[in-house]
């Protein structure tokens, strides 16, 4: 079964350039980051307790950890990579991707 979608997350953007026919577990993955997010990217968080930077993602309700990280950047990839291998790039404006985007010269 599918679902529609409001590409920009703004579910009281009506507009017809704004709505897509998804699958259901696409739109249940196009949500905003939370604002608690100190990294701006989902699914990837700095830890305190083991001083790196931990990557994950969540399917299906259960929680897999990809790994901790020195660099952002690297934790970026993973959660990016993951993403890709599920086929969410095709759901979600992915802010990893963004941010891989922005940082790959850097490395």
């Amino acid at each position: 079964e599918n679902a529609i979608d409001h590409i920009n997350r703004d579910g009281l953007d009506n507009r017809i350039g704004n709505l897509r026919e998804v699958s259901k577990q696409c739109n249940a993955v196009n949500i905003q980051t939370f604002k608690n997010n100190t990294s701006g990217i989902r699914g990837v968080f700095w830890s305190c307790k083991n001083n790196s930077w931990v990557a994950r993602i969540k399917v299906n309700q259960k929680t897999i950890h990809l790994g901790q990280y020195k660099c952002k950047l690297e934790a970026a990839c993973n959660r990016l990579a993951a993403e890709q291998c599920l086929g969410w790039d095709t759901c979600i404006t992915s802010s990893a991707c963004k941010y891989v985007s922005e940082n790959k010269r850097k490395v």
